[in-house]
């Protein structure tokens, strides 16, 4: 984030000794970018927010010094929230037989600066002839939930962290041999809670 300052000094900015912030306990220096008049300059920094920096509200304390006087401020600013996850594989295959169940996880990772939730979705597994219902998809929170309906996970996912989600496919019984295709949808959405 680039930082600029307009520091007025009526005895002129030539005698200016320090320009510099503090923000989260660290403090760097500001310099000279520019003179606007005889009394005016324009100071420049750079201030760096990482990953580890969750959204919200911040504030920077600016000052400034010369040979007789020093004065501070406080300037505040929003840091936007970036939502922004990944998957370690976007398709896996499970070869099953009627009334057998089978197991896979995933890991979801969180690369953003808010906590992130899921919502989990499924279709229909289907061959050219034969269907089975997407009840037969689950997901496991606490319990195995099937995705007849999307399912809601309050994931509460850290930034720079991961979740693992657990899937079950349940073959029913009445289930034809073949291939079947399908498709579980995860839409990865801003936590509301608060860490």
């Amino acid at each position: 984030v680039s930082i600029e300052v307009l520091v007025n000094d009526s005895d002129g900015f030539a005698d200016i000794q320090e320009v510099s912030y503090t923000f989260k306990n660290e403090t760097r220096n500001f310099f000279l970018e520019r003179n606007i008049s005889l009394t005016a300059a324009i100071y420049k920094s750079n201030l760096s927010l990482g990953s580890s920096f969750l959204a919200g509200e911040y504030t920077i304390n600016l000052f400034a010094k010369d040979r007789e006087v020093s004065i501070e401020a406080n300037q505040s600013f929003e840091y936007e929230g970036i939502l922004r996850t990944e998957l370690n594989r976007t398709s896996f295959q499970m070869s099953l037989h009627s009334g057998e169940a089978s197991e896979q996880v995933l890991q979801i990772y969180n690369w953003g600066n808010v906590l992130v939730d899921t919502e989990i979705s499924a279709e229909d597994l289907y061959t050219e002839t034969e269907i089975i219902e997407k009840n037969a998809l689950e997901v496991f929170d606490e319990v195995w939930l099937p995705l007849g309906n999307p399912i809601f996970l309050n994931s509460n996912i850290a930034p720079q962290n991961a979740k693992e989600l657990q899937f079950r496919l349940r073959v029913p019984q009445t289930a034809s041999s073949g291939k079947y295709k399908g498709m579980i949808t995860i839409t990865s959405m801003e936590s509301k809670d608060v860490e």
